[in-house]
This record gives C-alpha cells, structure tokens and sequence, in this order.
C-alpha cells in the first residue's frame, strides 16, 4: 500500500489483514484522503480509480471526472488578463478568481459515487468498516503538520472569504501552528460520511445531502442543480491501452494527462533509450523534446471529444509518433520556446504539428488557439495511491480538489468542492473552452501496466500539469533502464511542461552545461531543498517483480509513505 500520509497507508494495510481486496483499501484512503487532504483533494473530487482485476485478467477503470453544471457556459467568467487575437500565448486570468474561487468554480463531483461503485464491484468488507477511519479522523480531527501550515498560510485570503471554511480549516481564523495538539476537526462532514456508509451515497447525490448541497451552492450564487447532482455517472470501461516497449500502458479515456504521456511514450519508444544511458546527455535531450513536441499539441488541440473534434487517434498513431521522431535532431533543440516569462507561469505553445491527417475522423480544422488558466501557486491539488493484495488485484487511483482548498466555500454538510472550473479554458473558442455538461482536460495521469497479460505497475503521482512527466520518466527507468520501484522514484527528473525545462540540481553538471549547449532553455531546481515544491510532482508507485516480490516507490523529499507485510 502506498499513499501521501502513513495514517492512510496504514489503515489500507489493515484492510488488507482483515481480508478486504486492494478495492477495500484504496477505496479507504480514497475516503481518508478526501478528509485529511483539504489543501489536495476533498470529497467533492474528481479523478479516476484503475483495477486490474486478475479474476479476469482485465482493467477495469471507473472514471469519475469533474462535468460543467448543465447551466454552464463558455462566456461565464469575466477575463480580466488575455487576449484571444494573440492565438499563440493566451493566458486567461479570471475576475475575483470565480474559476477557483467561490460556488460557480465547482463542477459536478464524483469521488463518492466512484468509490461507493468500485467497492460495490470488488469489495470483500462493508462499506460501513471501509469507511471508518475516514468518519474516525473527521470526528476527532488530523493533525497540522508543517504543509498544511504552510499551505493554509498561503491560501488564507482565499479561505477568508468563507466564514465556514475559515472556522473548519484554521485556528481561530489564524494559520495553525504545526502542533500536534492542534487537531482539523470536521464533524459536519463525518455526519455526512456516516450517512454515505448507510445509503451508499444516495443521499449525496439524490438525496437530503444533495438537498443541502445545492441550497448552499444557490445562497452563494451558483449554479449547480440538483439535477446536475442526481444526472452525474460514473464511466465504467476497460480504459484505453497502447503498448511501450511491449508493455502494457492501460490509462483511463476521458481527457487527461494520459493522452499527453501516451503521445511521449509513443515518440520515446522509437529511440534506444536504454543505449543512451539513464539521464545521459543524449537521453534527456529526447526526452525534451519528446515532452515538448507533446505539449505543444496538449496545449492546442485538447478537449472533450464528446463536445469538440479532438484528434486523440491522430495524436497517438504509430504514423504520427514517426513524424514527431523524426523532428528530434541529435545536438540540437528544435522545438522553439515562445516569448519571455516566468518560469514558473502556465503558458501555451505554437501548435507545431498536424495530427489530422492520421486521424480517421480528419482532416478537419476548427478554429482553435492554446490556452490553458493561470495556477495559483504554490498549490497543486491532488492526491495518489496504489494498492495491491495477495491474488493480484492491483490499484492505481488519482484524485483532487483541482486546486489548494478546492473551490474554497464549505456547505452546511462539510463537503468541500472540487474547482474543476478552473480547468476550462476561461473564453470562448479554444477546444477546452467552457460548455454545460463538458469534461475539462485535467492533468491527472494514474496507469497501470502489464506485462505478458499480468500486473506490473500500478503509479501515479500529485503535482499539477508536472505528473504527466513523472509517470513517463519513472515508467522509462523501470521499462528501458531496469530500475527497481523505490530508485525509479526518487532519481533526478526533468519537467518540460512549460516554457522552460526545469532540472533536478541532482543531474550531472556536465549533462546540463551541453543541454544548454544544444539551445534547451532550462531552469535548475533543488528538489531536495523544497520540501512543498511541486516541481517534478510528488509520485507513489507499486511493481509485481517476476518472483512475485511487491516493491513500493514514493516521493524520496515529501510526505509520502509505503507499508506492506
């Protein structure tokens, strides 16, 4: 079991002990997560929950992402930083920060009915005893660690604009002191979860919780609906599958950081990485540009397929793969960086490419241009964690608020809400632009993958745009450099999902010095010294070695824990 705190890892564990499936205890930390990671995720979340079930040898993935209210639409958020006639570097920064920040940032939630439908299908124990400790920590409270500190310093102006939200997640209106006597009590929410266990979260979504819900959303200007509530689904598929080096990469369908990590797997996979040697020269300058080339495309042509004609064949088409290898010349970066900014800024990138053509529903060409809304940083919020059992059954699930302390207003019930709004292109025209119903292209990246037909990795990690380039890197190390779980984790990594390429201070100084040679703009960052940094996300990972051993990976600088027996 491994997850973001050991309290949660620990508490999978025992439902493993007790003879629950690893759907028991993801499906315990999923819950536990949600109320003791308020700065990350909540129970209002979004995300995705993989299984590989070995009774049949399939995937199955419930896929729960954030949907627009009905009511939503794309001119809904008054922009008061962008300009759409600039198509190459739009940036969109929203009045009062509406996206993030208040009732109409909140999209439709599905974390309890993706849990509550995962455990239904694979669950050994009750629901009631599932979901106990997460009730248990809500009523007597989590401790305020230092990131918590931190992060509730950072977003205070936020929360104070909510006067339940200040009085639940602060001392008093004031940061917390990282103080083991100080407890983040949440009663409201415990009677809540109590009810989920009873009813299965009918009352969440049908229900008087919904009830509630929807009033509190409506007195703060709103416009969810009970409808929308009592409409949401749960997508349940086999999840989408290429292969990487003869591995199996299952990754889920709706829009995602899958899409952009498949496209890198996809472009990697026609070079000798393994010849090159781990994080040579040679190996992180294709993988730059590899990254890059796939951002690039991201940034301009993804949206919701079900809304927009979005070329997600195309983009990962064996065809299209050879086009992108093909562009990557040995000592040399060619993929322009646009513009001037600050490194740590979200930006969009000239599309470079053409993925129609190897599209069966193209060519096509709609009006388009990149965007992607500013973050708010230091936050990024998300959590991740993997769980396997003794017949195999192996898990993968990411989750999140969509940013620090979600959409920040706290209803009568103590549900925090997710800030899926925040993920839509804030104006109309772009492929990700705002529409009722619609799915945003979030960052979230959980995979599993086989080999021959049987469990291997099950990964995945927090941290914003920046898990796409975790999950592939770490995937890399154990496929092409035949690193166990734990060093595949923790060795130096790079991030090229913004204008310029950040680098762990760990990687080879003469390594950076010819990058730069080669024209890479690089940026160089002290993981080790940034204990909150998000820079290169936060990973949690587990692998069924051939003998069968499982072996655990985390994040080496962050709270993140691994048990097993």
């Amino acid at each position: 079991m491994a997850a973001t705190r050991r309290v949660q890892a620990e508490a999978g564990l025992a439902c493993l002990r007790e003879g629950g499936s690893a759907v028991d205890a993801a499906v315990c930390v999923g819950f536990m997560a949600a109320v003791m990671e308020p700065m990350e995720t909540c129970m209002g979340a979004a995300g995705f929950f993989l299984v590989y079930d070995p009774t049949t040898g399939r995937p199955v993935i419930f896929e729960f992402p954030p949907r627009a209210p009905a009511a939503a639409t794309a001119d809904m958020f008054e922009v008061v930083d962008g300009d759409t006639r600039k198509m190459s570097l739009t940036v969109f920064a929203v009045k009062d920060d509406e996206n993030s920040c208040g009732e109409r940032a909140a999209a439709v939630p599905g974390l309890v009915a993706a849990l509550v439908a995962a455990h239904k299908r694979f669950g050994r124990l009750p629901l009631s005893r599932v979901m106990d400790p997460a009730i248990a920590i809500a009523d007597d409270g989590f401790d305020a660690d230092y990131y918590y500190c931190w992060m509730t310093a950072a977003y205070l102006p936020y929360l104070q604009r909510h006067p339940r939200s200040l009085a639940t997640f602060t001392d008093n209106g004031r940061v917390p002191a990282a103080d083991p006597n100080m407890k983040i009590k949440q009663r409201a929410l415990a009677d809540t979860l109590r009810q989920i266990a009873r009813d299965g979260g009918e009352s969440f979504y049908r229900g008087e919780i919904a009830e509630s819900m929807i009033a509190d959303i409506t007195r703060g200007g709103g416009i969810m609906t009970r409808d929308d509530l009592a409409n949401y689904r749960v997508n349940v598929t086999e999840g989408l599958t290429r292969k990487y080096r003869g591995v199996d990469i299952v990754v889920p369908t709706a829009p995602g950081g899958h899409w952009t990590e498949l496209q890198i797997l996809n472009t990697l996979g026609k070079f000798d990485l393994s010849a090159m040697g781990h994080n040579s020269t040679e190996a992180l300058h294709t993988l730059i540009e590899a990254s890059r080339n796939a951002f690039a495309d991201r940034y301009y042509h993804l949206g919701d397929p079900d809304f927009e004609p979005v070329p997600v064949e195309g983009l990962l088409s064996d065809a299209y793969a050879n086009q992108a290898a093909g562009r990557i010349v040995a000592g040399r970066a060619t993929i322009e960086t646009p513009g001037n900014a600050e490194p740590w800024s979200h930006f969009a990138f000239e599309a470079v490419n053409d993925p129609w053509p190897f599209d069966s529903s193209g060519p096509l060409a709609p009006k388009r241009f990149a965007s992607v809304a500013p973050a708010h940083s230091p936050g990024s919020g998300t959590t991740h964690f993997c769980a396997v059992d003794a017949d195999r059954m192996m898990v993968s699930c990411t989750h999140t608020a969509a940013h620090a302390f979600g959409a920040k207003f706290l209803p009568e019930t103590g549900v925090l809400f997710n800030a899926g709004m925040n993920w839509f292109t804030a104006a109309p025209g772009a492929a990700n632009s705002i529409a009722g119903g619609k799915r945003p292209v979030v960052n979230m990246d959980p995979a599993l993958a086989l080999r021959d037909g049987k469990p291997y990795l099950a990964l995945g990690a927090p941290g914003g745009r920046h898990i796409i380039g975790a999950v592939v890197q770490i995937l890399s190390n154990v496929i092409d450099f035949g690193l166990s779980m734990q060093p595949a984790c923790s060795v130096a990594r790079t991030d090229s999902s913004s204008r310029v390429t950040r680098v762990d201070d760990r990687i080879d100084g003469a390594v950076v010095e010819a990058l730069a040679a080669m024209g890479h703009r690089l940026e160089m960052v002290s993981e080790e010294a940034n204990s909150t940094g998000y820079e290169f996300a936060h990973p949690t990972a587990i692998e069924i070695c051939d003998d069968g051993t499982v072996r655990c990976g985390v994040d080496a600088f962050r709270k993140m824990e691994a048990v097993g027996w």
